[in-house]
């Protein structure tokens, strides 16, 4: 039998079959190899439109087995993107085994295409079929989007969705979003961008917010912040700990000046504000006071760069879990104190560039017990007694940053490995740290994801390879500025593919 094109030299046996359905027999016994022979038959649609009897029994057993919750998901992603790539060739031999009905119009589709394209849909096929039933009803959508689901499902697409008018583009995205159709949420946004102006894009946002549309979101934040009203907004898409923690849909404000119609902007989105940002003169005005007082939802604050008055801090919410208050003048050693106690659930506290800060100070980070993210690039005032003092405070520290902190030694670093074993992100750059030392950190810190080390000088080649070797979990290395050569990146290439690194 002639195989696929382009098929791997391993599958070189199967050309000694006959037919498709031995094939098929044959493949079936090793499930992996069976879905990427299928893969590769699928590439060659020649091959498959002449095989279809080997195309048909893959792809019932394939439905089965995604049916019966008998394929890891991952598998049934796998291949459903496959078939949607496809479907145009594969449409004949796709087994229709279940239907979908809305207001009584019932149609046969794939099982495998929507469990793949909806968990929730997946959780109703199998109440269904714990009952012996194999039609799913969608008891609340109109039968003029079942197709359009449909098509989504099966393509990947929906090519009819821009002859939809706004208000039936938001219905139909509700449904997606009730049933959890991911591609088809993503659709619909797409084609309901086309709507998000100055005059909407306040309206959208709120209700993007609301439902975690985050394409409309985007989008709406892009056309606030283009209007110049004196704010910007961020949509916050990387969730921090303390934003899992908390469960809440991240929106950012900042302020960049204070109008009436920035006021305005803020009054309407207050509500659902949980990233404040106020830095510069503007934390010294009044109006600070007034905003801060009114973000119910208020998880972090951003007043770093600024002047700020001990009224002021009394509003200083004590709930907060982030805040930064990096480059601060005000920021003395008994202020830190103060807001510490006021705070004592802070999870991520930025203190860079607050030089002025001093020993009595750093004791009182062991107030802070859930702290697990600390920024004190460019305090140059630390030595080894200081951060000694740091890390021994706050054992339980997961993200560092200690960027231009110069006058640490190898002490420090060996301190910082025996004391932070819970370590996953280091910015160690412009620092004083050894080959040896780097070591100790990989042996101790078993869970580093992401090394920064811009400009360290003193790390060689030989010491990164021996690192990267050992820090198993390590995503991110960064190494601008350090002294490596086009022959050491190719074998760091060579060892860790996948490795993430910036020179």
């Amino acid at each position: 039998m002639q195989l696929p094109a382009l098929l791997p030299s391993e599958f070189s046996s199967y050309s000694q079959i006959e037919d498709d359905q031995q094939l098929f027999d044959q493949l079936v016994q090793q499930p992996n190899t069976l879905i990427l022979f299928f893969e590769y038959a699928c590439d060659d649609e020649t091959w498959s439109d002449t095989h279809s009897i080997f195309m048909r029994a893959a792809l019932e057993w394939m439905t089965e087995e995604a049916f019966q919750d008998r394929l890891w998901n991952d598998s049934i992603q796998f291949i459903a993107q496959i078939l949607q790539h496809h479907y145009s060739a594969l449409r004949s031999v796709i087994p229709l085994d279940i239907s979908v009905e809305a207001s009584g119009n019932r149609i046969a589709v794939n099982s495998l295409l929507f469990i793949a394209s909806s968990e929730v849909f997946h959780d109703l096929l199998r109440a269904e079929r714990d009952k012996n039933q194999t039609t799913v009803i969608l008891k609340k959508m109109p039968p003029m989007f079942l197709p359009l689901l449909i098509e989504c499902v099966t393509t990947g697409n929906v090519a009819e969705a821009w002859k939809l008018g706004r208000q039936e583009l938001f219905e139909l995205l509700q449904h997606a979003t009730d049933l959890q159709f991911l591609h088809l949420m993503e659709a619909c946004q797409e084609t309901l961008k086309r709507y998000v102006n100055k005059d909407t894009a306040v309206e959208t946002l709120i209700l993007a917010h609301k439902k975690s549309w985050n394409i409309l979101k985007q989008v709406s934040c892009a056309i606030i912040n283009e209007a110049r009203w004196g704010a910007k907004i961020e949509s916050v898409l990387e969730l921090s700990e303390s934003v899992k923690s908390k469960g809440v849909t991240p929106l950012a404000f900042e302020f960049v000046e204070f109008r009436d119609v920035t006021l305005d902007l803020f009054t309407k989105l207050q509500f659902w504000v949980t990233h404040l940002i106020c830095g510069g003169t503007l934390a010294e005005r009044p109006e600070f006071r007034i905003v801060v007082r009114n973000c119910p939802q208020l998880i972090s604050l951003d007043i770093s760069h600024s002047q700020l008055s001990r009224e002021a801090l009394q509003d200083v919410p004590s709930t907060i879990l982030e805040l930064d208050v990096s480059q601060s003048p005000w920021l003395t050693d008994a202020i830190l104190k103060t807001l510490i106690a006021k705070c004592t659930g802070i999870k991520k506290l930025n203190l860079s560039g607050n030089m002025q800060l001093t020993y009595a100070a750093w004791g009182e980070l062991q107030n802070l017990p859930q702290l697990i993210a600390l920024d004190i690039s460019r305090c140059r005032q630390i030595h080894d007694e200081e951060f000694s003092l740091i890390v021994k405070a706050v054992p339980q520290l997961m993200q560092l940053s200690l960027a231009e902190c110069k006058h640490l030694t190898n002490k420090a670093f060996f301190e910082l490995a025996h004391s932070l074993s819970q370590l996953m992100v280091l910015n160690a750059a412009r620092c004083h740290l050894s080959d040896g030392l780097l070591l100790e950190i990989v042996t101790r810190c078993r869970q580093l994801q992401y090394l920064d080390l811009t400009r360290c000088p003193e790390i060689s080649e030989k010491g990164l390879l021996s690192f990267v070797r050992q820090a198993s979990q390590l995503q991110t290395l960064i190494i601008t500025r350090c002294r490596v050569s086009p022959t050491f990146m190719e074998q760091l290439q060579k060892m860790r593919p996948r490795l993430n690194v910036i020179f």
